[in-house]
C-alpha cells in the first residue's frame, strides 16, 4: 500500500459531500414556519390595503358623479326658469326626480312627481344617484321649489328658502364639513319641509 484511499471510500466521501451540499441548498431555498407566517401576514396586509384604497376610490368617483349630476340638473332647471320666468313647482315639498307620482324614494317619505318630470323633460334626461337600487337613503336626487325650506347644519339656526336640489354623499354619520362632504355644492342640512326630519342629514344645494 502506498497510502491511497480505497475507491469505495472515495466514492462514499463524494456521496456524503454532495448530500451535504444539497441539504445546505435546500435549507437556503426553503422557508421556516415563521418566515411563511410573516409572508402570509404581509400578503394579507397588502390585500386589505388594496381593498380599502379601491373602495375609497369608488366612493370618491360616486361623489364626483353626484356633483356633476347636480350641476347638470341645476343648469336644466335654470333653462326652465329662463323659458317660463319661474322655477318648476314641487308643491312646497321635496319631490323625487325621475320617479312617477306613485313611487317613493329615500325611506319612503318623499314621492315622485309626473308633472315635474314632464316639465324638465325638454331640458334633461334626469340622472339617478350612482347607488340607485343599492341604498335606501339618497337613492335619487330630490328637488324642492322656492316655497320649501330646510335647516342649516341640522341645528335650525337659519332656514334659507328654496329652490333646492337635495343629494346624499357616500359619507355617513353626522355632518362635519360643507366643503369636504358636500363638495362645496350645497351645505349640510336636515329636518325641513324640503326633506322630512326622518331622513336625517343631507346636502342641500340652493339654486340661484
Amino acid at each position: 500500500s502506498i497510502g491511497l484511499t480505497p475507491l469505495w471510500s472515495q466514492a462514499e466521501g463524494v456521496r456524503i459531500f454532495f448530500m451535504t451540499k444539497l441539504h445546505i441548498i435546500n435549507r437556503r431555498h426553503g422557508f421556516t414556519l415563521i418566515e411563511l407566517l410573516v409572508v402570509i401576514s404581509i400578503i394579507g396586509f397588502l390585500t386589505t390595503a388594496a381593498v380599502v384604497l379601491l373602495n375609497s376610490a369608488r366612493s370618491k368617483a360616486r361623489d364626483a358623479k353626484r356633483l356633476a349630476d347636480i350641476k347638470q340638473i341645476s343648469k336644466a332647471i335654470q333653462m326652465y326658469y329662463d323659458s317660463n320666468n319661474s322655477y318648476p313647482s314641487s308643491g312646497g315639498i321635496g319631490k323625487c326626480l325621475g320617479l312617477a307620482s306613485s313611487q317613493t324614494c329615500w325611506t319612503g317619505t318623499v314621492s315622485g312627481s309626473d308633472s315635474l318630470n314632464t316639465a324638465l323633460a325638454p331640458y334633461i334626461k334626469i340622472p339617478f344617484d350612482p347607488l340607485y337600487g343599492q341604498r335606501v337613503r339618497g337613492n335619487v336626487y330630490i328637488y324642492a321649489d322656492a316655497a320649501a325650506n330646510t335647516a342649516w347644519h341640522c341645528i335650525g339656526s337659519s332656514y334659507p328658502k328654496g329652490p333646492f336640489l337635495i343629494w346624499l354623499p357616500d359619507k355617513g354619520g353626522n355632518p362635519s364639513s360643507d366643503s369636504a362632504d358636500c363638495g362645496n355644492l350645497g351645505y349640510f342640512s336636515c329636518c325641513g319641509t324640503a326633506v322630512p326630519c326622518a331622513e336625517n342629514y343631507h346636502c342641500a344645494y340652493q339654486l340661484q
